[in-house]
């Protein structure tokens, strides 16, 4: 695990001025690479917003310090990662156990600590659009950490995953270097299982087409697939412009 000196420097060189922020970043990248190594591509992916920012935010995997200062200052982060799992695996007690080995994984190699029976799993609903009479259920799944930041005096920082097997992804899933700018990156080499690039810009602008309210964190998510896509121009042999 690395040092609380660590994030703090980096959320006071980068603007960020709040040292969780960071931490939350550095928990998340782990918590998705841990779970895309105990389940194949096929069955666990994440999608949304978090996804754009650990495996397309289109930055190289060099950290330099400008890199870093812009992932940080443009980058917005959310503290729940939204994932498709396998309707075959989606229920409490498939869950809780794919949740243990990650735990186990998580202590053996990042020395983070979580305790298992904290997790909390429940049945919840995610809306697709403010249209929709009755949204599409799915699992969420709560626990704390104990990461480099944690104090005693205050309760632990948690993780929530929103699991979801009712909007299965249409593309072939992939697997993508998730960008981890810390020290422990030479020894980590996340991965993370994620929709592809396509069909994740797509859900953005769905998301933005039929929500009422256009949300900043949509606007900007979208604005950022646009930047990669019109860099790219190709992703995946998809022809995003027509040239």
């Amino acid at each position: 695990m690395i040092d609380k000196s660590e994030l703090i420097r980096i959320a006071k060189k980068t603007g960020v001025n709040h040292p969780e922020i960071v931490e939350q970043e550095y928990v998340n990248g782990i918590v998705i690479d841990a779970l895309s190594r105990l389940l194949d591509k096929k069955d666990f992916a994440i999608f949304g917003g978090t996804c754009r920012n650990k495996a397309y935010n289109g930055l190289r995997r060099t950290y330099a310090p400008n890199e870093i200062d812009s992932y940080f200052n443009t980058n917005r982060f959310s503290k729940d990662i939204d994932a498709f799992i396998n309707p075959e695996l989606n229920n409490q007690k498939v869950i809780v156990e794919i949740l243990w080995q990650c735990v186990s994984d998580i202590s053996n190699r990042f020395g983070i600590q979580i305790d298992p029976t904290l997790i909390r799993i429940k049945d919840s609903w995610r809306a697709i659009s403010h249209k929709d009479s009755f949204p599409l259920p799915c699992v969420d799944a709560t626990f704390p950490y104990y990461g480099p930041l944690f104090n005693p005096k205050h309760p632990p920082s948690r993780i929530k995953l929103s699991l979801d097997s009712n909007d299965p992804p249409v593309m072939d899933t992939t697997r993508a270097p998730i960008y981890h700018p810390f020290s422990d990156n030479g020894d980590a080499d996340l991965v993370a299982n994620c929709v592809a690039y396509p069909e994740l810009f797509a859900k953005k602008l769905f998301a933005l087409y039929n929500f009422k309210a256009i949300y900043p964190d949509t606007f900007r998510d979208n604005f950022g697939c646009f930047q990669r896509a019109f860099k790219r121009r190709r992703i995946n042999n998809v022809n995003f412009f027509g040239f």
